[in-house]
């Protein structure tokens, strides 16, 4: 019997609030109990960036890049292409 890889474990939890949900906006935990299909997973990544301003992200961003840390970059919100799994 083989071992399922640690992708196909995370992947099997997606739909599953996580025991902090507590912390999670009502949308949030809504949306976590009605969502079934993976193209909705967008709304969670994105769900930040009306909150932030331009000039907050690039600032954030440039701290991150003086740290050495490239998974992300200003204006995208998913990890850069050699992160992807």
């Amino acid at each position: 019997m083989s071992t399922p890889r640690s992708v196909d474990l995370m992947y099997a939890q997606i739909h599953r609030p996580s025991a902090s949900t507590s912390k999670s906006s009502k949308d949030t935990v809504d949306f976590l109990e009605r969502s079934r299909s993976d193209d909705d997973r967008t709304w969670l990544v994105e769900k930040w960036r009306p909150r932030v301003t331009e000039i907050q992200e690039r600032s954030l961003m440039q701290l991150v890049e003086d740290f050495g840390i490239d998974v992300y970059r200003t204006g995208e919100s998913i990890p850069t292409e050699q992160y992807w799994l």
